[in-house]
């Protein structure tokens, strides 16, 4: 019978029998890659990227469209120290699509802070415009608006 345990304590083969291969090794090596690559072709697996790019910082979703647009149509923000960040985080947030069910949470953990340099980076570089003024007003408020957002949600976890 195959709960009999051998003398030495060990547990027996059969009790693991049960047991289904992972998937990685039942697949042959070729498919691995296409599901990935199917995953750029899935709504919801950018919406869900949008929705947790929105849940780690909030201002993401007014500033980066805006930081976004002023590198494509301002030629002044387009050198190295913005370029390099956005192309890394870029890169972070394709491998986060392409493994939406495994590690895509690792990969847009560490877009974030690549995202945060790009968009420091333009708003740096509209600083330093005749706008000043109006750039620094609209980044005081996001900062005093995501400040209060914080701090409302960090009263509501010491009374829930």
């Amino acid at each position: 019978m195959c709960l009999k345990h051998s003398s030495r304590g060990q547990v027996p083969a059969c009790l693991f029998q049960h047991r289904k291969k992972p998937d990685l090794v039942a697949q042959p090596a070729g498919t691995q890659a296409l599901d990935g690559l199917r995953a750029f072709a899935v709504l919801a697996v950018y919406k869900q990227v949008a929705i947790r790019l929105g849940a780690a910082c909030p201002a993401f979703v007014i500033i980066l469209p805006v930081a976004l647009t002023t590198y494509f149509l301002w030629p002044r923000s387009r050198y190295f120290g913005n370029t390099a960040p956005l192309l890394v985080g870029v890169l972070f947030v394709v491998l986060a699509i392409a493994t939406p069910h495994t590690g895509g949470a690792g990969f847009l953990l560490a877009a974030i802070p690549f995202l945060f340099i790009f968009v420091s980076g333009v708003l740096a570089d509209l600083l330093e415009t005749s706008y000043r003024p109006v750039i620094l007003a609209c980044i005081v408020a996001l900062l005093i608006t995501y400040m209060a957002r914080t701090l409302l949600a960090l009263a509501q976890v010491s009374q829930g």
